[in-house]
């Protein structure tokens, strides 16, 4: 019983330990972090810069698609298209999305792109490898990532299928 006390006060005093500063720490007047460097987390007023949220996801397939491997990124006011190629084990083979994942610390988008077998068991699929095509979109809350990193899980392999970064306009 001591054991489950002692682990349970430990987890809250751990809890805590990032909620609670100093006097003063975080002060909206101080406009450089402890290091000295310029803070990267204030907009151009000094306020803080919102962090990005992912709101919405989805996949959309789209006809079939010559080039795969590749993706391209698009950035709009808040959201970030991905529009791709991703090769098929056979022919009865969809795109899904097989995750979406956004780093606040590195700022960046991370998109996986696999494929299904939607054929059943009575279903005859051709046994040659296929390119779907797809779309995918995820709105973001609180502005958008700079960076998107896109990858394939295809037919027999994990590929990187884009690496963007969004300049600031």
């Amino acid at each position: 019983m001591r054991r489950r006390t002692l682990i349970a006060t430990a987890a809250s005093a751990l809890a805590l330990s990032g909620c609670v500063t100093s006097p003063g720490a975080g002060d909206a007047s101080d406009d450089t972090p402890s290091d000295g460097s310029p803070s990267s987390d204030r907009s151009s007023d000094g306020s803080p810069s919102p962090t990005p949220t992912i709101a919405d996801h989805s996949l959309s397939p789209r006809q079939a698609c010559e080039v795969a491997g590749k993706a391209d990124v698009a950035f709009d006011a808040s959201t970030v298209t991905v529009t791709g190629c991703i090769r098929g084990p056979n022919g009865c083979s969809v795109p899904v999305l097989d995750s979406v994942a956004y780093d606040a610390d590195a700022d960046r988008l991370t998109v996986v792109v696999a494929t299904e077998d939607e054929g059943g068991t009575d279903t005859a699929c051709t046994q040659a490898i296929v390119n779907r095509g797809y779309e995918v979109g995820v709105r973001f809350d609180g502005g958008l990532p700079r960076r998107v990193v896109v990858y394939h899980d295809g037919a027999y392999d994990r590929v990187e299928a884009a690496r963007v970064s969004r300049t600031e306009s």
